[in-house]
């Protein structure tokens, strides 16, 4: 059976995002935003690239957008948790920043939705079999996904900085 991946609107909340940076909570924003969509407690778990789906007990690797916003969020909570000198106003001002950066939607696998009819995609159908003129290497096949995600974001931010080297 294919997984039929979706792309789930979310919503993430300035106090949602203070409260777990701040540790009053345990659920990383985005967990927060699609336990509400689906209404179901404790489904989804965020990681660094990907979403773990209690139900069906799988990994969902994620876009850029997600794997940046979760860096940083547990970089600025790891900073407020460990006792670093940052002012109240200052991690307010950082996760107002990060909710502006939160993904607007992720990935999410439809397989347990049967409301809706799968349609088919010819474009997904020749990339799953691998007749969309992509090539593989023998080293991509050792590779999982989400390793693939993570190699695409350090590669994403080597760009940001060498942008950044060439504008001084």
């Amino acid at each position: 059976m294919w997984a039929l991946m979706k792309e789930q609107a979310i919503q993430v909340r300035k106090q949602d995002v203070l409260r777990y940076v701040l540790g009053e909570s345990g659920y990383h924003p985005v967990e927060v935003s699609l336990d509400e969509n689906y209404l179901l407690n404790e489904r989804y778990e965020a990681f660094d690239a990907f979403i773990y789906d209690s139900h069906l007990k799988k990994r969902i690797v994620q876009e850029l957008d997600y794997i940046n916003f979760c860096k940083e969020v547990d970089k600025l909570r790891r900073m407020s948790l460990s006792g670093e000198l940052i002012s109240k106003r200052e991690i307010f001002s950082m996760c107002a920043e990060l909710q502006e950066i939160a993904p607007k939607k992720v990935l999410v696998d439809d397989s347990l939705d049967v409301s809706e009819m799968p349609v088919v995609d010819n474009k997904q159908i020749k990339k799953i079999f691998g007749l969309d003129g992509s090539t593989s290497t023998f080293g991509d096949f050792k590779m999982t996904a989400e390793d693939h995600a993570l190699e695409e974001y350090e590669r994403e931010k080597k760009k940001l900085f060498e942008g950044l080297e060439e504008d001084e």
